[in-house]
């Protein structure tokens, strides 16, 4: 069951995008316990690809 929903709203963010999910991944809470929703405002960048 979903306890917490961590949002990331991103445009032409492609070059923080994986350092920052990469950060969401060392938290010391239950992986199951949360999700994680990446909502992108029309990057014209690399952002898409790096997910």
């Amino acid at each position: 069951m979903v306890e917490v929903s961590i949002i990331i709203p991103t445009k032409n963010n492609g070059d923080i995008i994986e350092k920052c999910l990469s950060s969401i991944e060392g938290l010391e809470y239950p992986q199951e316990k949360y999700e994680v929703l990446i909502v992108d405002g029309h990057s014209t960048d690399e952002t898409i690809d790096s997910y």
